[in-house]
């Protein structure tokens, strides 16, 4: 096999790691897979995110990020986001399937695959999962996931934790965010849209780009 072809190959897997990470079908995922699955594809290049853009951004999300402390993960943060992610799919309308430790590990130890959570009154309240991509030479940000506890959502703890992410790509040198949105899942679409992310492809998964072993 070329290098070339290791390497995108390495890129597949990846982003079927990432992707059936935040699937949550559950006992359905046989039915679900078989029909295939649909994303939208969206983006928000980093030359749109002037000044003005992050100052309605931080509006939105003043009052909780005077409260809220965000820290890039470490290891020992595994079981914190293990039980961030299951409390928040367990109450989420999409089907439900809780995930271990061994399985946020693997995607913890790829290097290029970063976790941000964040801290309020004492308790991990929730989490963001970054990733880096390279597309024709082009530098790729990638939002893969976000889950809050339900007890702290529609406070405004995902936009404060999307700004973080704005700050951490500037840093790195990226040139666009890009992130997925399966068609069904109206709530992340929404969130996404407010980060400024726009519609720019569909993709239609079919069973084989589901299939791996963790």
């Amino acid at each position: 096999m070329s290098a070339l072809n290791s390497k995108d190959s390495e890129k597949m897997e990846k982003r079927r790691r990432l992707r059936t990470f935040f699937l949550n079908l559950g006992n359905r995922i046989e039915d679900f897979l078989k029909a295939g699955m649909r994303y939208i594809e969206m983006r928000l290049p980093m030359e749109n995110i002037t000044e003005e853009f992050i100052y309605t951004i931080e509006r939105k999300s003043k009052k909780i990020s005077e409260k809220l402390e965000i820290r890039t993960a470490t290891e020992k943060d595994i079981s914190s986001i293990k039980e961030i992610y299951n409390a928040a799919w367990e109450h989420s309308p999409m089907p439900f399937r809780p995930i271990t430790e061994e399985k946020l590990l693997t995607i913890y130890n790829d290097k290029s695959s970063v976790f941000f959570i964040g801290r309020m009154d004492g308790t991990d309240v929730g989490f963001m999962l970054i990733d880096f991509e390279e597309e024709n030479e082009k530098k790729l940000g990638i939002i893969a996931g976000l889950g809050i506890l339900p007890e702290f959502q529609k406070l405004g703890i995902g936009t404060a934790l999307g700004l973080h992410s704005y700050y951490y790509f500037k840093e790195k040198g990226v040139e666009e965010l890009r992130c997925e949105v399966h068609v069904d899942n109206e709530i992340s679409y929404r969130f996404i849209k407010n980060l400024g992310f726009e519609e720019f492809n569909e993709k239609f998964y079919r069973q084989s780009d589901f299939l791996l072993k963790w």
